[in-house]
């Protein structure tokens, strides 16, 4: 059994660093094309390992819930 990792890298620190300077509590996929310089696939990638891992919520395709603080334990549960 393998277990996900809890650390950040230097991506998803500066996702978060950029999600609370904006003060975002929702990111839509085509938001970090533009504010990170990331190309679509990397975007893909990114949000897939937040969500996967339990930094973030897909509320649905597409859409994504940020927490306003990172969580203690580092997963979120709304």
């Amino acid at each position: 059994m393998t277990t996900k990792s809890t650390m950040l890298g230097p991506m998803e620190v500066q996702f978060f660093a950029w999600t609370q300077l904006e003060n975002k509590d929702q990111v839509q996929t085509g938001d970090l094309v533009k504010a990170m310089n990331l190309s679509p696939k990397q975007e893909a990638d990114l949000l897939y390992n937040l969500s996967s891992s339990g930094f973030i919520v897909k509320l649905w395709r597409g859409v994504y819930l940020i927490p306003k603080k990172n969580p203690t334990q580092g997963v979120l549960l709304p």
